[in-house]
């Protein structure tokens, strides 16, 4: 009977190699019938179960073998990477550690724990289960793979490059070897190299909407629009659901002033996938940020009725929120978003646009007790800083001048023009020739706060053009005399840090046209933040502050904006330059002028 029953389970085994599932599923039932307490047959059955996207049942099971023999690292991992699809991750952490520990030279459950850690954007603990494997594996590709993926979420592009191009020496035919290349590439600044690769990619026959949505991507790099939509649009024809190229294709039609197609890729999708989540949402934080309000409440009033489910989710909730604050429905923005107080689901941005919220319907006490433990928990939260502030200054508490010393905190700075150059304006007139080369859209991002401009795409500062390198050059020395100067300020504002390190984290040119303006707003992924003066219309014939610098009114609707005026304002000037906090509340003032206002913006976060 024992050797039937052995007999079985290696036939199941059999089965599951070869793909033959229901049959795996009927040997091992009937096996478990004899003996039920067969932990190998209960995980096996359990691995069937997640072949057919049972997780819960395959859980069960898993647990159960488990529970009869713990020591089974195989099984471990394996319940782990089910306890992640179903979005237990502590539980899935702690079993991938469980694992290594009982088997320290099985590779699986470290690649599952560095995928799952990185996936969560805790990267200090997916460097650190890395340089373990690795000091085991050293030449394994897998984890050289997630070295460079590593190296580039620090933005070590360097590093990265080099990693890839030595697995691409290795196996020169791998073509997810190149494409990884390339896409190190392209975030390096090197968007040419990039399409390069990616071109001899298509022109070999690879086919994928990974490929055509990261190639798109580099097009628009390089201003090459056309090219991009096609391949944004390959990318969805291959992918309807990949909400990546909906949103970058979307953007870039709204920039190019394609409203015939924008947001068409959207219906058609959610036409074929009316239940995926991930497309509705999207769809309707595109209609909010270009103010189609009502039609983002219609649409989220009618998915609430086909999916009821989908009114409990938190970002169900936000968009609610967004849209009827967009209405002007204050109090009812306010009140649909309470449930996310109480959500441990709910992010940070969710929370603090909820907060946002409370402040416009003149609630800033309730807003105060949910950006209080925020910024407590994320102390680099620019937005959670800033409507913390805005709360303070509101009720009249000190804390308000601390945070936002915008005689102190707020610094100008005077480029000097390279060799070769008579005097900054001759640096200046020759820069905004090339940042005019580089503005590819005739219209405002859609998610941006600029009215009747452009914005470059990417990081500037990854360019290799000798002028944008003297404007880097003198940024870095500029932030690093701001950093020694303010240091005791911004170290004294309550829930800053300061830095012993940074680097740069984003950098790009606007171009402003006639009553173009910049929305109050701040910079989130920044810690200090800075503006560069390239080209000026003529502003004291435009009028009083036309054109200025504004700081310190909030991005706010509703009455209560008549009580949060500006705090300061700062007079432009070819080659200057402004740094001033990334959550200090700034904006630009209109002007009364045919002539382009063409600035570069950065932002420096701290490394430690």
């Amino acid at each position: 009977m024992e050797a039937v029953l052995m007999n079985n389970l290696d036939q199941a085994i059999r089965k599951i190699q070869s793909g033959d599932i229901a049959s795996a599923q009927q040997l091992l039932e009937v096996h478990l019938k004899s003996s039920p307490s067969d932990f190998n047959a209960l995980q096996l059955l359990g691995l069937v179960k997640v072949r057919q996207g049972e997780l819960q049942a395959a859980q069960a099971l898993m647990q159960k073998s488990l529970a009869i023999h713990g020591k089974q690292p195989h099984v471990m991992n394996n319940l782990a990477s089910c306890e992640r699809q179903l979005g237990n991750s502590p539980s899935a952490l702690s079993l991938f550690r469980q694992a290594i520990a009982l088997k320290p030279d099985y590779l699986d459950p470290y690649l599952g724990f560095i995928n799952a850690t990185m996936e969560a954007d805790d990267l200090p603990a997916a460097d650190a289960m890395l340089h373990q494997a690795l000091q085991r594996w050293p030449s394994e590709a897998r984890l050289l793979q997630y070295k460079a993926r590593l190296a580039q979420e620090h933005e070590q592009y360097t590093d990265a490059i080099a990693i890839y191009r030595s697995l691409v020496l290795r196996n020169p035919s791998s073509a997810s070897y190149r494409h990884n290349l390339a896409i190190a590439l392209r975030l390096s600044g090197k968007s040419r190299d990039a399409l390069a690769i990616y071109q001899q990619l298509m022109n070999e026959g690879t086919s994928s909407f990974q490929l055509f949505h990261n190639a798109a991507n580099a097009h628009a790099d390089c201003a090459e629009n056309g090219e991009a939509i096609e391949l944004y649009q390959a990318a969805i024809k291959l992918n309807p659901t990949y909400v990546p190229a909906h949103k970058n294709l979307n953007d870039l039609l709204w920039e190019t002033g394609n409203r015939e197609e924008f947001l068409a890729s959207y219906r058609a999708a959610m036409q074929q996938h009316p239940s995926d989540t991930a497309l509705h949402f999207s769809y309707v934080d595109a209609l909010i940020c270009v103010s189609l309000f009502d039609e983002a409440l219609a649409h989220l009033n009618q998915l609430g009725r086909s999916h009821p489910h989908f009114n409990e989710e938190a970002e169900y909730l936000s968009l609610s929120g967004r849209a009827l604050s967009g209405r002007g429905d204050l109090q009812g923005a306010a009140d649909i978003q309470q449930p996310l107080a109480r959500q441990q689901s709910a992010t940070p941005q969710q929370l603090t646009a909820y907060a946002r919220s409370l402040i416009e319907a003149e609630r800033g006490a309730e807003a105060a007790e949910i950006l209080e433990p925020l910024v407590s928990r994320y102390p680099d939260d620019q937005m959670a800083l800033a409507y913390l502030g805005t709360c303070w200054r509101l009720n009249g508490n000190k804390k308000y001048d601390r945070l936002n010393n915008y005689g102190e905190m707020v610094r100008e700075f005077m480029l000097e023009p390279p060799a070769g150059y008579a005097s900054i304006e001759a640096f200046c007139s020759e820069l905004e020739s090339y940042l005019l080369t580089l503005h590819g859209g005739e219209h405002e991002p859609i998610d941006q706060t600029l009215v009747n401009g452009s914005q470059t795409r990417g990081n500037l500062f990854n360019d290799s053009n000798l002028l944008i390198r003297h404007v880097q050059g003198q940024a870095n020395r500029s932030i690093s005399q701001y950093v020694e100067e303010t240091a005791p300020l911004l170290e004294s504002a309550i829930g800053f840090r300061g830095a012993r390190e940074w680097q740069f984290s984003g950098s790009w040119s606007v171009v402003l046209r006639e009553q173009g303006y910049h929305a109050s707003h701040i910079h989130p992924m920044g810690w200090v933040s800075a503006v560069l003066y390239v080209s000026l219309p003529d502003l004291d014939a435009c009028g009083s502050q036309q054109g200025w610098l504004k700081l310190g009114q909030p991005n706010l609707s509703g009455p209560i904006t008549e009580r949060l005026p500006p705090r300061r304002h700062v007079k432009p000037q070819r080659g200057k330059l402004v740094i001033f906090p990334s959550y200090m509340w700034h904006g630009t003032e209109p002007f009364d002028a045919q002539a382009r206002r063409i600035t570069i913006a950065f932002d420096a976060r701290r490394t430690r």
